[in-house]
């Protein structure tokens, strides 16, 4: 088999990965739907397919967010920001923030407010450039306050050096 070949079986199977994922989705088995996204994901990157790879992944992550599973959500996210990508899927990215940046910012409330802070910040920092001015101002406002909350700020200091000057 000549290395033409073999680049057109692997696309064949990324694409029949997806198809069957893609009717996972639809038929709502939304847990073997990810389960098939990534193994997608792995073959892609076995074979050097950072797209590939890149977009299993952001499958991914709207799934978790369908399901409400905030946490898995933005740890797909914080993955899909390791991917060197194409300007095409940098916009695809953006798209996504700019779709989900209210229900993202909904959650975030809700974790905020579950006292889970740590990743209401991260959720806030991700979309704060996807929110209109009126609601980022609102949420920088949170950012600060979140990280004077969980001191994050006092993290930057090193050990053995205080506040004071």
């Amino acid at each position: 088999m000549n290395e033409e070949e073999v680049i057109k079986n692997v696309v064949e199977l990324l694409k029949g990965i997806n198809n069957s994922a893609a009717e996972m989705v639809c038929s709502g088995d939304l847990n073997s739907a990810i389960k098939m996204y990534e193994t997608g994901e792995q073959t892609s990157q076995k074979f050097c397919y950072t797209e590939g790879a890149f977009l299993n992944r952001l499958y991914i992550v709207k799934i978790h967010i369908m399901q409400e599973r905030y946490d898995l959500a933005l740890s797909g996210l914080d993955r899909l920001e390791t991917y060197e990508i194409s300007e095409k899927s940098k916009k695809e990215l953006d798209s996504f923030y700019k779709e989900a940046s209210w229900v993202l910012l909904k959650s975030g409330i809700e974790m905020e407010k579950d006292g889970n802070l740590k990743s209401a910040l991260k959720i806030f920092e991700k979309i704060l450039p996807y929110l209109n001015q009126k609601r980022a101002q609102a949420v920088e406002k949170e950012i600060v306050w979140l990280k004077s909350k969980i001191g994050a700020v006092k993290s930057d200091l090193k050990p053995n050096q205080s506040n004071q000057t």
